[in-house]
């Protein structure tokens, strides 16, 4: 077993695990086997093992990049241990758009520089967003400027909805219609909603709630939205500025930014939205709603979160840090979801894996997913500007190779 051990190192030219077994470090000579201690030995297995994990996790990632458009980076607490990115911002590949364009025209346009997606690429996190939404409410709570039982009328009397509570938003157990399935014909399609225009909608067409607050469970973007606007009401301040000054800065996200602003950062490579199609989205008048999506920001940035959020909890204290990552969605008279949420976050108790704090975001061809593991501090984040499914189900597959099972 021991020789075994000596041979596979040499193999895998593990040099600085396999110094101890290999040879004595003053003679060079090699060690006997049986001059191995238990420790040495388990030392030496440790190193194999991690190294054999690294290996197939390398192979899984080539694999998923294979189609995978955009960026991977997998961490544990603040080591990364894969940073990789491949693809383009715009892929070029579809002629809605750029009906006039060649095929030579395409190829040369995909294949620039700056149309290289890399580690600094932005992308809009869709619903990923949501968590720092809540962060930002929990926020105001600890400064005592909210409740999680004040109602939405004490903000906006005009809306009819009475009897919703902010836990309710939160936990998207209030019952709001959503608003994506509103008629086209109630908005002003020729400019970007903001979030007092829907508000206004709300009040003046009064849609039904799909079921009265409390009794059912039904994720829906009109919750968060309505979060950002009374963050921004009780604030005083403009959300993307409160959000900005509380969240992001003492995260030490510096270069995070919401949709609403992205005409002051023309610096950056943007990655663009696109369907399984390859067709590029353009500007939609519901992109402009901020607090549900609407955040631009990078990976290295949601590591920040990351280790600022669950890690040092310096954004808001443990006990409403605990309500944010724990199963919210509470039905009346029967017990919570089938789907765990909490605030701004999906739960799940996985049987392989453990705990697991996630959200994924599906927007205008933007397809994430960043799941959190509190047990090793282990996160993963997968951010696609392509929407062909190329990173659905590998995060357990990740997570698989790193236990080492």
């Amino acid at each position: 077993m021991k020789l075994w051990i000596i041979l596979l190192l040499s193999a895998l030219g593990l040099t600085s695990c396999g110094r101890i077994a290999a040879s004595d470090n003053n003679t060079n000579k090699p060690i006997l086997i049986e001059e191995l201690s238990n420790d040495q030995i388990d030392s030496i297995l440790f190193c194999v093992n991690t190294e054999f994990k690294l290996q197939a996790l390398d192979s899984l990632v080539d694999n998923i990049f294979t189609n995978l458009n955009g960026t991977l980076l997998i961490a544990r607490n603040d080591t990364v241990i894969i940073r990789e990115s491949k693809g383009y911002c715009k892929l070029y590949a579809h002629k809605k758009g750029y009906e006039k364009w060649s095929q030579s025209e395409f190829e040369k346009a995909r294949k620039e520089t700056d149309n290289l997606i890399n580690n600094d690429t932005y992308y809009e996190l869709a619903s990923i967003s949501k968590q720092f939404t809540a962060a930002a409410v929990l926020k105001l709570v600890d400064d005592e400027k909210l409740k999680l039982t004040d109602s939405l009328y004490k903000f906006y009397p005009e809306l009819p909805y009475k009897n919703v509570t902010i836990h309710q938003l939160l936990s998207h157990t209030s019952g709001l219609p959503e608003y994506f399935d509103f008629p086209i014909s109630w908005f002003d399609t020729s400019q970007l909603l903001t979030n007092q225009e829907l508000i206004s909608v709300l009040a003046i067409q009064k849609p039904a709630v799909q079921f009265n607050p409390g009794y059912n469970y039904k994720y829906t973007n009109t919750n968060y939205a309505l979060l950002a606007a009374i963050v921004e009401k009780t604030a005083d301040l403009r959300f993307e500025d409160y959000v900005r000054e509380n969240i992001f800065r003492p995260a030490g996200m510096t270069k995070t930014f919401y949709i609403t602003e992205l005409e002051s950062h023309p610096e950056i490579k943007r990655a663009y939205g696109h369907l399984g199609d390859k067709s590029e989205l353009p500007r939609y008048y519901l992109d402009g709603t901020v607090g549900d999506k609407g955040v631009y920001s990078t990976p290295e940035e949601l590591l920040r979160w990351k280790l600022s959020y669950f890690n040092k909890k310096n954004i808001i204290p443990e006990e409403l840090l605990k309500k944010a990552t724990s199963k919210q969605n509470y039905i009346k008279g029967r017990g919570v979801a089938p789907e765990m949420y909490g605030y701004g976050l999906r739960i799940e108790d996985n049987k392989n894996f453990g705990k697991l704090i996630y959200h994924g975001g599906l927007w205008r061809g933007y397809q994430h997913v960043m799941v959190y593991r509190p047990e090793d501090e282990t996160v993963i984040i997968f951010l696609s500007n392509f929407r062909n499914r190329a990173h659905i189900g590998k995060s357990n597959q990740i997570l698989h190779l790193l236990d080492g099972a």
